[in-house]
């Protein structure tokens, strides 16, 4: 998890507008300052910031809007299979069209993001037990949690009826859970449509001020995109 955690970073935080509803400015501003002092990538969790007697442990996971099954995630086996073509022509250039075939439902995209959260919730008394065995974290330490959450869906996710991008924060559905869980204190999402990224920020504490704009999955509709896939081989 460590590069997913660095691409994360890269493509959600690095001199990105990182935006949120409601008085959130202090603790975004506190949330910096753990930035400034450096991330360093660990096993588990997958990264942490540490100045002063602070650490804040952070944790990254994807989900997306495909169905599962016991191999996993179908959006992620078909980006897989789609990318992993090998070429049957020994001279020439041959041109591959394929299409990652996935049923994308707001149905997946709402039940794929509470469970894997509420998996890695699950986590977070081993990730604190597991810095402290290297002493990163003593008994002294202020400990904070963050969630950087990352919807992988090829191409993403939008609103069929608008063209709104979907965010995860905005679910009326993971507010819920949110609301109920102490041992976090901030989440961080990423998700995007095309070329265009969408970095959103809440405190836990905070998650309230999301209510207002949020949308339940009885009342949305994904736009099935259908991606495209084109590989081309030119052979010496």
């Amino acid at each position: 998890m460590k590069d997913e955690l660095k691409i994360f970073i890269h493509n959600y935080l690095e001199n990105r507008n990182i935006k949120y509803f409601g008085e959130q400015t202090e603790q975004l501003k506190n949330l910096l300052k753990f930035f400034n002092s450096g991330i360093l990538t660990y096993d588990h969790p997958d990264g942490f910031c540490k100045y002063e007697d602070n650490v804040l442990i952070i944790e990254h996971f994807e989900f997306d809007s495909s169905c599962t099954n016991k191999k996993g995630s179908k959006n992620r086996q078909e980006i897989f299979r789609t990318s992993n073509y090998e070429p049957q022509k020994d001279t020439g250039i041959e041109i591959f069209r394929d299409e990652i075939k996935c049923d994308y439902t707001i149905e997946n995209y709402v039940d794929n993001l509470i469970k894997n959260f509420n998996k890695h919730y699950d986590e977070i008394e081993k990730y604190k037990k597991d810095l402290e065995k290297k002493q990163i974290i003593t008994k002294n330490t202020n400990v904070e949690t963050l969630f950087c959450i990352e919807d992988a869906t090829a191409l993403g996710n939008m609103d069929s009826a608008t063209g709104e991008p979907l965010i995860p924060l905005m679910c009326k559905e993971f507010i819920d859970i949110i609301k109920k869980c102490p041992k976090l204190d901030y989440i961080i999402t990423g998700s995007s449509i095309g070329q265009s990224n969408y970095t959103w920020f809440s405190s836990t504490l905070k998650i309230d001020y999301y209510i207002k704009n949020s949308y339940s999955k009885d009342v949305k509709e994904i736009a099935n995109l259908n991606p495209q896939t084109i590989v081309g081989f030119g052979h010496i």
